[in-house]
């Protein structure tokens, strides 16, 4: 009997081997592309800046009214593609290595971020007091109402940092109960929101994480039914895109019309934005998947990120702000971004990735580009 055992295990550690070195073999090669999602990336990307341009009076007023819309389709991809990553090594390994997880989110995330804030301390110090500062380099600047403008837009990095950190722990302990904690966490976030306003923490209610992670859950929930949700494959679906557009676009004042807002449109405007992209993954969107699109959506963490001081620094802020926003973008996505990414897979090499839950997932671009 003991003999029996010996063996098995003999044949079971190789199998675990060959199935982490797998996983980590095609995230180094680089795995297929999910069908549009760079393209949906490009366009809530492209909804930002045009909302940011509204605000500073470069384009109509009109597009002011689509607010936070681009940055909630951001945070629904992200919800999606982290879950769908984590699950896929879930699956494999029956495990989930968070050290890996984390490493991976660092490389991808942070030397752009902290290349954007050094050159901002370095041209505008005076702006920054040592809290604007401490709030940037740890991701917690939602919180910190006091921001220099050229860095007002981090608000919702830091919220997706505070869900990376989070809901990976949180799927890794309870993994067989996703679904369910999803659904009570989408449920309550109303809840939560109104809580904000009765505290009288309104200043805080656009950018704190429990009043902000409603879309992320959804985009979890949508990787954790995928299954189930071969039925979104329909034409008719696509409506859900234009849906939640003009219920993002409709404006809601006084406090009924508030409370609505709250409690019905706010999370129909987010499940709209999850039908669809889920939709879009199926049929496969011409647009969304052409080359100049699909380069957009690799370049929208870097446009996010330099946007701004294009449109707020009146020695910026010219006709020509959105060249420069490219060109700044495609510097730091080029010379920052990517050789990251390729010290990361470095550090991941075929024979490091064999000791237990070191490993890479299996979906290139699982990292949301906001």
């Amino acid at each position: 009997m003991f003999s029996k055992i010996i063996n098995l295990t003999r044949l079971l550690i190789p199998q675990r081997e060959a199935a982490t070195d797998e996983i980590s073999q095609v995230a180094i090669q680089g795995a297929s592309r999910i069908a549009s999602l760079d393209g949906l990336r490009a366009a809530s990307i492209l909804i930002v800046l045009v909302y940011h341009f509204s605000l500073v009076g470069r384009v109509a007023s009109f597009f002011k009214n689509f607010s936070t819309f681009g940055v909630q389709v951001f945070f629904v991809i992200s919800g999606y593609l982290i879950t769908r990553l984590l699950a896929e090594e879930h699956e494999r390994l029956g495990t989930i290595s968070l050290k890996a997880f984390y490493l991976r989110r660092f490389f991808r995330i942070v030397p752009a971020a902290y290349c954007y804030f050094g050159i901002l301390f370095v041209f505008s110090w005076a702006a920054f007091r040592p809290v604007d500062i401490l709030s940037l380099l740890t991701f917690t600047s939602n919180y910190n109402l006091g921001r220099p403008v050229t860095v007002a837009h981090i608000w919702s990095l830091s919220v997706e940092e505070q869900f990376y950190i989070l809901w990976p722990i949180t799927l890794s302990l309870f993994f067989y109960q996703r679904a369910r904690i999803l659904l009570w966490a989408i449920c309550l976030s109303p809840f939560f929101i109104l809580a904000f306003h009765v505290l009288n923490w309104d200043a805080y209610r656009g950018s704190a994480f429990p009043a902000s992670y409603d879309s992320l859950a959804l985009g979890c929930l949508a990787a954790v039914l995928a299954p189930k949700l071969e039925f979104l494959r329909s034409r008719w679906f696509f409506l859900s895109g234009p849906l939640a557009i003009l219920l993002q676009w409709i404006p809601w004042t006084g406090r009924i019309s508030g409370l609505v807002h709250i409690l019905f449109l706010w999370p129909i405007i987010h499940l709209s934005i999850a039908i669809f992209m889920v939709h879009a993954i199926h049929r496969r969107y011409w647009l969304l998947n052409t080359k100049p699109v699909v380069w957009i959506g690799n370049l929208s963490y870097s446009l996010y990120l330099w946007h701004i001081p294009f449109l707020v620094e009146p020695r910026l802020a010219t006709r020509f702000s959105l060249i420069w926003i490219f060109a700044c973008a495609t510097l730091s996505y080029y010379l920052v971004e990517r050789p990251f990414l390729r010290l990361r897979r470095r550090m991941h090499p075929r024979g490091a990735s064999r000791a237990p839950g070191e490993h890479e997932g299996s979906l290139r671009g699982a990292a949301a580009k906001m």
